[in-house]
């Protein structure tokens, strides 16, 4: 009896050796896919943010520009009506080239922000229109191309409001910096009545 119980002991020892290497392997796969799949969509993840952050480093200076123009702050003098419409081809190829990368967020914020600066749809091949007034444009600055009036809206359209405007932008850079991980989603709404505050105060 003795003798037969060590036996089955050791054949016991065995067979729990052989199952060892078996059952690392059966529970090691799925972790290594698991690991595998977490890998991968670090990569994506790290990719997607480098070509945002390409992004936002060409489309950054452009919007800034027009913020600039329509606001009549900084350097707007150097940008003339027509120079302020090359902006805005350059920055709807821009992100129509790459809107997917973009969340659905992102694209409303841009396209409040270009609605509030342009007159768009004005029919084929008819250039869109700057939202300024010609009064305020014309006496800032140190000439004035006559060619330049048919670029903005008629004297009859209220031009958008300068605070609306800063509104969109801020809004719209807010976004890009959620996208880009370098700033925490808050609540945009809020924070904009804080900003909205603080121009207000003397």
């Amino acid at each position: 009896m003795s003798a037969s119980g060590w036996t089955s002991l050791e054949i016991a020892k065995l067979v729990v050796s052989a199952l060892i290497p078996i059952a690392v392997v059966v529970l090691g796969l799925p972790i290594a896919r698991a690991l595998r799949r977490l890998e991968h969509e670090q990569w994506r993840s790290r990719k997607l943010i480098e070509l945002r952050l390409d992004l936002y480093t060409n489309m950054a200076v452009p919007l800034n520009d027009l913020l600039c123009f329509f606001r009549r702050v900084g350097d707007f003098q150097v940008i003339t009506p027509p120079e302020a419409l090359l902006r805005k081809r350059q920055l709807d190829r821009m992100y129509f080239t790459n809107e997917y990368l973009m969340s659905k967020e992102f694209g409303r914020l841009y396209h409040a922000f270009i609605g509030a600066c342009f007159r768009t749809y004005r029919g084929l091949g008819v250039p869109a229109q700057l939202r300024v007034s010609r009064k305020q444009q014309r006496s800032e600055r140190p000439t004035w191309d006559e060619s330049w009036d048919d670029l903005l809206v008629p004297d009859s359209e209220t031009p958008i409001g300068l605070s609306e405007l800063q509104s969109h932008y801020d809004a719209l850079l807010e976004r890009f910096g959620e996208e880009l991980g370098v700033r925490e989603p808050a609540d945009r709404e809020h924070a904009h009545d804080e900003t909205a505050a603080e121009r207000r105060r003397p």
